[in-house]
């Protein structure tokens, strides 16, 4: 590295700037449910239109950006501007308040940097109270608190009502528009607490280009509630200018699209949402209108903490599913869930690995012909048979000839003992002890926060106690044929409860390898039939180092159509910790976000994609078993979504929450090598046309991550190798 190259005294001072104003770029785009730093500086601009109110909320947001950097807050909770955006509308509401007020100038000097400072002090508590107690942040409650409190401030000084007067703006009013549109816009421009039909247009123009969906959210919310005021004959004009539209475009871009999956049942909670927030506001006026004060975004809030808290309470997630992403535009996250469901389907079902090494036979599960029954269906037992199908040799008829008696138990997940019992004797062949029906067992309370039972274990051996830390894979003791056991055999369920007989509810084994007449399948998740062999995914350490290895590195690939040579492309990869990868390419602006657990490698959100070579890394590459075993098979599904134009891509993402996205089927497997330090992965398009390759097949190595692509299409063929590799450092991602 030489010295033109090493960081200095002025790149650090250019990147502290830069991070200040993508803080309070991102605390203005966030009053929209956004986080995004150029629709910030929009709005920040608009503004503007009324110059005092624009420096009031800039001049709030800088003192609190201010305040977070002297009391030492988390920089990333600083830069992505959720620290500041309370401080930001509180100050705003602030400039609203006092406004026609002739306060001092020395009272509103004191007043200021007090708001702003309060409602970021605020967010930080209340989130964390929040979280506590119902595992939800404090979203805008902290702005509602001081805004409040500052419209009470006012009166005890005035002895008036504060008097909501529209600020002064540079520009004409405008008259022309209907009705409709004219609320549609102070909607928007009351978020901001600037009541200007002009701020309103530049605000949903500036989050029509960040997402047409959220806009569509909005709109939907805000006819909701303007249709339900009209057609009840009830007057909101009492609220001030756009207050009761603003809680209707929240409820229809939160609860439609931010904090719930865009979906059929969220807009109905979207709309529902609406009509209770107006019956909110009016109950609320009766308290308030002896000081004038709007209902501010209280109405929105308390239908948001209501249902979100409730809904978190089911036994099932049908439907209705809480994003869990915390970035993203609606478009993206509907994408991210889709696929994911796609993929996962039992993306919300509890999951397990399975509890021992080596082969075992499924023989009896959910639903089973004896005792997998009623409040205990969900539940699977396992043996060792031989090929013949016996669990012990042909005339033995001890209880130590049997294959399973004495195999190792293991812990299927994390998690701590809640119940041991280690002390019921052992049948003999045939046997059965019906008094204690589940023998020896283990109770794991999992980490996610539900109850694992193992039984019938051997007398005296288990090797854990109550309340002990397991760990995934851990020695729990070894198998016996306890309790109602007449052949030695491990049963394992998830129930609700800690106690032994509770019910049990739906689970999932993931990365198993299912064995076949015509071949071995890995299946991510699932539930293995009843008779099928069976055995856990052998991990390869050579596959992890493929594409750990090219963490950290910028890498220049050639890229050849039918043997001639069209284009390079450099990617750059870097680890965002958790196994979370993220590749991104410097010609193109396009990422690939991806996981790397124990077991698995998973592709995941592909963005600006439409040119870059990560389209065909993303379908490839979509997911890898490390598996030892090559001679395995597994499926997997990829979105179009990459792969259409960009006017396409608009209208897909519009419809997607209604009619669902297309899906790409893949079938990969591994290939033979002629190179022991070489790794061939070949993945195969079902339901491939012109538009998509009917294969791909990528080369890897150890530590060196991405050899060569090649992906074949009708007639032509296209061949990416790589060229050069060269550290890469994250200091410089996004440069």
């Amino acid at each position: 590295m030489d010295s033109s190259s090493k960081p200095t005294e002025n790149d650090s001072y250019n990147a502290q700037i830069y991070a200040a104003f993508e803080s309070i770029f991102n605390a203005y785009s966030l009053i929209y449910f956004c986080r995004n730093p150029r629709l910030g500086s929009i709005l920040l601009a608009a503004t503007f239109i009324s110059p005092t109110f624009g420096l009031f909320g800039l001049a709030g947001t800088m003192t609190a950006f201010a305040a977070t950097k002297m009391l030492d807050f988390p920089s990333s909770r600083i830069r992505s501007g959720e620290l500041l955006c309370n401080s930001l509308i509180s100050s705003m509401g602030l400039a609203y308040v006092t406004n026609q007020q002739n306060l001092s100038v020395y009272l509103l000097m004191v007043l200021l940097p007090v708001t702003a400072i309060t409602a970021m002090v605020l967010s930080v508590a209340l989130t964390q109270v929040m979280l506590r107690l119902f595992g939800m942040g404090a979203y805008s409650l902290p702005f509602v608190i001081v805004t409040i409190f500052n419209y009470l401030l006012i009166y005890s000084f005035t002895a008036t009502p504060v008097i909501g007067a529209p600020p002064p703006s540079l520009l004409p009013d405008i008259s022309f528009l209907p009705s409709i549109l004219t609320e549609w816009f102070l909607a928007f421009s009351a978020a901001l607490f600037l009541p200007n039909v002009y701020v309103g247009m530049i605000a949903c123009c500036a989050v029509l280009i960040h997402s047409p969906l959220q806009i569509a959210l909005g709109m939907f919310g805000f006819l909701v509630g303007y249709g339900f005021l009209q057609l009840t004959g009830l007057n909101a004009s009492a609220f001030g200018a756009g207050w009761m539209g603003t809680n209707y475009l929240y409820c229809g871009m939160g609860l439609g699209g931010v904090y719930f999956i865009t979906s059929k049942s969220s807009l109905l909670l979207a709309g529902f949402g609406a009509i209770l927030s107006t019956l909110i506001a009016i109950g609320m006026r009766t308290f308030l209108r002896s000081y004038n004060i709007p209902p501010l975004s209280f109405p929105f809030l308390i239908v948001l903490l209501m249902f979100t808290f409730a809904l978190r309470q089911r036994s099932r997630f049908l439907w209705l599913f809480e994003s869990p992403y915390a970035d993203g535009s609606p478009e993206q996250n509907v994408l991210r869930f889709l696929t994911n469901l796609k993929r996962f389907p039992d993306f919300y079902t509890p999951t397990l690995s399975l509890p021992f090494s080596g082969d075992r036979v499924v023989t009896q599960g959910f639903n089973g012909n004896y005792t997998h029954k009623s409040l205990w269906c969900h539940a699977l037992d396992f043996e060792i048979l031989d090929a013949s199908g016996n669990p012990h040799p042909d005339q033995r008829t001890k209880l130590e000839d049997a294959y399973t008696y004495g195999s190792a138990i293991l812990s299927p997940c994390d998690g701590t003992i809640v119940s041991v019992v280690s002390d019921v004797a052992d049948n003999e062949l045939g046997e059965e002890n019906l008094l204690q029906n589940w023998g020896n067992l283990v109770v794991i309370l999992n980490d996610l926060g539900w109850y694992v039972l193992l039984s019938h274990f051997k007398r005296d051996g288990i090797i854990v106690y109550k309340n002990q830390r397991v760990t995934r894979g851990q020695l729990l003791g070894y198998c016996g044929n306890s309790g109602r056991s007449p052949l030695p055999h491990l049963h394992l369920q998830v129930q609700a409860s800690w106690f032994p007989g509770a019910t049990t509810i739906p689970f999932r084994i993931r990365n198993f390898i299912s064995h076949h007449a015509s071949g071995e399948t890995v299946l991510l998740t699932g539930i293995p039939a009843e008779g099928t062999l069976i055995s856990p995914l052998q991990i390869d350490p050579d596959l992890i180092a493929c594409f750990s290895g090219q963490i950290g590195t910028s890498i220049r690939y050639r890229i050849e159509k039918s043997g001639k040579t069209i284009a390079w492309e450099t990617i750059e990869t870097i680890s965002l910790g958790w196994g979370e990868i993220s590749y991104r390419s410097a010609e193109y602006g396009a990422s690939l976000s991806a996981t790397i657990s124990d077991e698995t490698y998973i592709s995941h959100t592909l963005e600006n994609s439409s040119s870059s070579l990560l389209r065909l890394f993303s379908m490839g590459l979509g997911l890898v078993p490390f598996s030892k075993n090559r001679n395995i098979f597994w499926k997997d599904y990829s979105a179009y979504r990459p792969w259409v134009s960009r006017i396409n891509v608009i209208l897909s993402d519009l419809l997607q929450p209604i009619v669902g996205l297309p899906f790409l089927h893949l079938q990969s497997r591994f290939l033979p090598s002629s190179k022991l330090d070489e790794i061939i992965i070949q993945t195969t398009v079902i339901n491939a046309n012109d538009r998509f390759p009917t294969n791909i097949e990528i080369t890897l190595s150890p530590n060196l991550g991405i050899l060569e692509l090649t992906a074949f299409y009708q007639g032509i063929d296209w061949r990416i190798v790589q060229e050069r590799a060269e550290p890469f450092s994250q200091a410089n991602w996004g440069d």
